[in-house]
């Protein structure tokens, strides 16, 4: 086994040939790097290799030994990546009573990467504020010094030598720094930044990398949408569709894809990100309601074939009953009357009216069916009282033309076929038809008592008392019958009771 001294010695002839493998190397051994009055980081300071520097200060080299004896060699010899390296682990400008300061500021009748260096000007170099003054360098299209204060960095920089990268268009050096481990941590702000940069400053290529670099698409598109960092408008289909391929079409990322899609028209964009969100109901519902909202026709057909829920608050109604009547695509109101049913809407009895007025007899038929009434009297004409008294009769005739329009999709109309399977009503009684319907309208957020007494007792449909319970702990705080600190404190049996009535529960 070397001695000491053998191993030092072989450390200065590594660091004089450059070799910064056998320096590590020899590191690892246990080689004195201070040995000698710091021998080893002077002579690399005065060579100037920058790479054995940093490998000898992480070893714990002596910066300072000497009064700052390291800087002023890199100095004298207009070292300008050695003399970053040193300033930014602490070495004192200012030693040798300013000598070193001094030295650097000479005038030299050539400009170099050392004089642009200096010119950032002492404070910064105390500071040593590197990514600012790497932003500045490229800003300035100083590549001489870009390249030394780049050499300078740590081998695992932070995520902002990337975003400047990205900003000035340096394909290769924001590669560079990606190679070198950059982890995004799945920051929102962060990722938004760097991939919409990369993609207007000519480095598209690098959208996978940043990817497989932790920057999260979901997080970046949610940015767009409701962040500040840029408006929505500015981002191209392209740029979208790319997203959508780098996230192999994520569930969140559809999401905010076919929102950010809708409003701005790319139609084509929105249907990709609609169809791998086919499997995810509560996703379609607001993406549907902003469909409506930017009247983008051609996707409902999309979103009805998917049976996706549309939910409107009670702010949202009196423009809805300006839509449905103004509406000729009766596909669509069907849909709209199944999700929401008629007595939600403040108008509808005019879409009758209307139906009426145009003698569209089998319109008519199919609004009064579902409970629509006229708002106009028609007593004098007695085949359109006569027309509405037979449809209100014929109850097999209303509950065939419910089932039609619960098949399409749609809570309210599931939870009238639900009722009249359990009452006998137009239709041979069938509970477990009626469990079936009431499950599928429960899908749509109509949540039935029937519905839980059935799971509870295991009536017409397999005994299920934790979802009875569940159930009925989501239609209470939906109805606000009782006050939410009461229903967590409720225990399973008071609620089964309560569902159950005064009825014994096994």
């Amino acid at each position: 086994m070397d001695d000491t001294n053998t191993l030092f010695k072989k450390l200065i002839q590594a660091i004089r040939a450059c070799d910064e493998n056998t320096v590590a190397t020899l590191i690892e051994q246990g080689v004195d790097v201070e040995q000698d009055g710091n021998k080893a980081l002077i002579l690399a300071c005065q060579l100037g290799y920058t790479s054995i520097v940093k490998c000898l200060i992480e070893a714990d080299a002596n910066i300072h030994q000497n009064n700052n004896e390291a800087l002023w060699l890199a100095v004298t010899h207009r070292h300008a990546a050695v003399t970053v390296v040193l300033m930014a682990q602490g070495a004192d400008h200012m030693d040798r009573e300013g000598a070193i300061w001094e030295e650097a500021t000479k005038s030299f009748t050539s400009e170099d990467e050392f004089t642009a260096l200096i010119d950032l000007g002492a404070e910064a170099l105390s500071d040593m504020d590197w990514e600012l003054q790497l932003d500045l360098a490229l800003h300035g299209n100083n590549q001489v010094l870009a390249d030394v204060l780049v050499e300078a960095l740590p081998n695992e920089p932070g995520t902002y030598p990337v975003l400047i990268a990205l900003d000035h268009g340096k394909l290769t050096l924001a590669k560079q720094f990606l190679d070198n481990g950059v982890d995004f941590q799945q920051d929102n702000e962060r990722s938004a930044i760097a991939y919409y940069y990369a993609w207007i400053n000519g480095c598209k290529s690098l959208l996978p990398q940043l990817f497989a670099c932790g920057a999260t698409t979901s997080g970046a598109l949610y940015e767009y949408i409701y962040g500040s960092h840029l408006s929505i408008s500015e981002l191209d289909a392209e740029f979208l569709a790319e997203m959508l391929k780098i996230s192999k079409f994520e569930k969140t990322t559809c999401e905010h894809a076919a929102e950010i899609a809708i409003s701005n028209n790319f139609l084509d964009i929105a249907v990709d990100a609609i169809c791998h969100l086919a499997d995810f109901p509560a996703s379609l519902e607001p993406i549907f309601y902003s469909a409506f909202s930017h009247n983008a026709k051609e996707l409902y057909p999309l979103l009805m074939s998917l049976k996706a829920v549309i939910s409107f608050s009670n702010d949202d109604l009196p423009w809805l009953d300006d839509f449905i009547i103004d509406c000729t695509d009766r596909t669509l109101i069907s849909y709209l009357l199944a999700q929401v049913g008629p007595s939600s809407l403040l108008k509808v009895e005019k879409l009758l009216d209307k139906a009426i007025e145009e003698k569209d007899w089998e319109w008519v038929k199919y609004l009064v069916c579902l409970g629509v009434r006229p708002s106009l009297i028609y007593g004098f004409d007695m085949a359109i009282v006569a027309l509405i008294d037979s449809i209100e009769h014929d109850r097999p005739y209303q509950f065939t033309t419910y089932l039609q329009v619960a098949e399409k999709g749609g809570g309210w109309a599931a939870k009238n076929v639900a009722d009249r399977y359990l009452e006998g009503d137009g239709i041979e009684k069938n509970k477990q038809q009626a469990a079936y319907w009431y499950t599928k309208a429960a899908e749509y957020g109509y949540i039935s008592l029937n519905l839980m007494t059935m799971l509870a007792l295991g009536d017409g449909i397999e005994q299920d008392k934790p979802s009875a319970i569940h159930l009925y702990r989501l239609f209470s705080n939906d109805a606000n019958c009782i006050r939410s600190a009461e229903m967590q404190e409720m225990y399973d049996q008071d609620a089964l009771e309560r569902i159950l009535g005064n009825a014994s529960v096994s």
